[in-house]
């Protein structure tokens, strides 16, 4: 069991539940416990003393989804198991969630049977992210079934999947971040509810009971609400939610009452200032674009035909992403017809930047399905596109989805700009005009660690940052049997004569040129 599950549980002031939660463990089950800034620290220090238990600290509180990814990136294990402080799990509950997850493997992520302290059913049959039509009947299903929404208070998850969609979004602080997951995990197959696995959970006892605690938390409630509705597209009822929060906030029986005051009217605040975020950002084009896609029908799971290819379309993800791929343009032409011409069947690949899936799906074509293909994308949101089309069967061991920027600065993170272009960025400083993203760095010796000995392929594509790896990475470039490469001069500090030095390092590692279609050039061993 100790290599298949890992429990991530993320603590704030929480160490008056969280002992039973640990408690319920089994023994050869590792656990992270990931700690937002609590005051108790030392308290959690004392309980965590556990073998079995290892501690990660941040300095301030990041939110639950960030703190998530914080020790999913720590875990090596096929499974990742989130769990609330304040869960107790029933025994036998990892083993029923695993035999579940092998019996059924098109699901991506289980819920266990949740149930309150006191044996009353606890099931997410609904979401404010769903549509009516797809909410679900109270109470359990009566056996295992698959379900349209998870509980992020048990979340047992393929890590593969998980990693593949980026995780959590990490702008989420609180609440909805779970039901945000479910909708992209639901891309990639069938999300599961297992009957026979057990847990109990204590409704918000996590971080205490105050108002104070409660104001805080009905204020990002609203605040995420509106985010993630923005997100995948539900402008109308942005402004539902908003009109009945504002009813709520003026009903008399508030006069009485400083609790109910305090929560609709920090509710209402967090809805407001959500919305005035989303004014504050919001472009013409954008609204045109999620109109198209609703006028047109290109909210499902659509698929085009670039370079003879089927790249599919996701149903949830960024706005721009399913609206360029709806358009159908022959994205990144000059570098598939190299591709096309020059790559083998049976090729180890790595791939560094990708382009909406498309340059993904085309190199698995071309490789097959037993070659090892690892793809590099910083943005999440791209990752998930390139993972989905790179692995049409979703469970192939030989995709690796890398998100991560190649930076050979030595630090272990960089700010990540996204802009408007098909590969999502640059790392560089940050501008009004972009939305920047904190990833983990990696370098192609890093990667290569995934790759069978022997030779392998590299198409590189990184908007600049190539003009590092090539002054970095002689050994591992020494292993290569065939280079695509995307130059960008304009990036480089000295123009062309860095792209002429670029040039020049590749055919002293004994590759030529073979072929070279605008600014994308082709190398191959001699």
């Amino acid at each position: 069991m100790e290599e298949t599950v890992t429990i991530i549980t993320v603590s704030y002031n929480s160490t008056d539940v969280i002992e039973d939660m640990l408690s319920s463990v089994p023994s050869d089950v590792s656990v992270l416990v990931v700690d937002n800034a609590s005051t108790d620290l030392s308290i959690l220090k004392k309980i965590c003393s556990k073998s079995n238990v290892k501690l990660l600290e941040n300095d301030t509180n990041i939110g639950f989804g960030a703190a998530c990814n914080i020790g999913a990136e720590c875990a090596t294990t096929d499974y990742l198991f989130f769990v609330n402080p304040d869960c107790v799990l029933e025994e036998n509950c990892i083993d029923e969630l695993v035999a579940t997850a092998l019996r059924n493997p098109r699901a991506v992520a289980f819920n266990p049977r949740i149930m309150q302290r006191d044996g009353k059913p606890t099931f997410n049959y609904k979401s404010s992210l769903l549509p009516r039509s797809q909410w679900m009947a109270r109470g359990w299903p009566e056996d295992d079934q698959a379900i349209n929404i998870l509980s992020g208070c048990a979340l047992f998850v393929r890590q593969f999947d998980f990693n593949a969609v980026g995780g959590f979004d990490s702008n989420i602080f609180l609440y909805h971040e779970d039901d945000d997951l479910s909708l992209r995990l639901s891309d990639r197959g069938t999300l599961m509810f297992s009957y026979n696995s057990i847990a109990s959970h204590t409704i918000a006892s996590s971080s205490g009971h105050s108002e104070q605690i409660s104001a805080f938390k009905a204020w990002h409630l609203g605040y995420s609400r509106i985010y993630t509705m923005n997100k995948h597209s539900m402008l109308l009822s942005i402004l539902i939610v908003f009109l009945l929060a504002l009813s709520k906030a003026l009903l008399p029986d508030i006069i009485f009452s400083s609790y109910k005051r305090q929560k609709r009217w920090a509710f209402l605040a967090g809805i407001s200032s959500s919305i005035i975020s989303l004014l504050q950002i919001a472009r013409y084009k954008k609204i045109k674009r999620e109109l198209y896609l609703k006028i047109f029908n290109r909210n499902g799971e659509n698929v085009y035909q670039p370079h003879g290819v089927s790249v599919k379309i996701p149903r949830y993800g960024d706005v721009s992403i399913r609206y360029s791929l709806s358009k159908q343009r022959p994205y990144e032409e000059s570098e598939a017809n190299l591709i096309r011409k020059y790559l083998k069947f049976g090729t180890n690949v790595v791939e560094l930047g990708g382009c909406y899936g498309v340059i993904s799906a085309l190199v698995r074509k071309i490789i097959g399905p037993n070659a090892q293909h690892v793809i590099v994308e910083a943005d999440p949101g791209l990752a998930a596109i390139c993972s989905l089309n790179a692995n049409p069967d979703l469970r192939s061991s030989n995709t690796n989805i890398v998100i991560a920027a190649v930076d050979y600065s030595g630090t272990d993170y960089v700010e990540f700009l996204t802009g408007n272009h098909p590969h999502g960025g640059q790392v560089s400083l940050k501008s009004k005009s972009e939305i920047s993203l904190r990833v983990r760095t990696t370098t192609l010796s890093k990667l290569a660690l995934s790759i069978p000995q022997g030779p392998f392929a590299l198409i590189c594509d990184i908007e600049g940052a190539e003009l590092q790896l090539f002054e970095k990475e002689d050994e591992v470039l020494s292993r290569l049997s065939v280079i695509i490469l995307e130059t960008h001069p304009s990036l480089y500090p000295n123009g062309l004569v860095d792209e002429h030095k670029i040039l020049e390092k590749i055919k002293n590692l004994g590759l030529q040129e073979i072929g070279r279609d605008k600014n994308v050039v082709c190398f191959a061993r001699k």
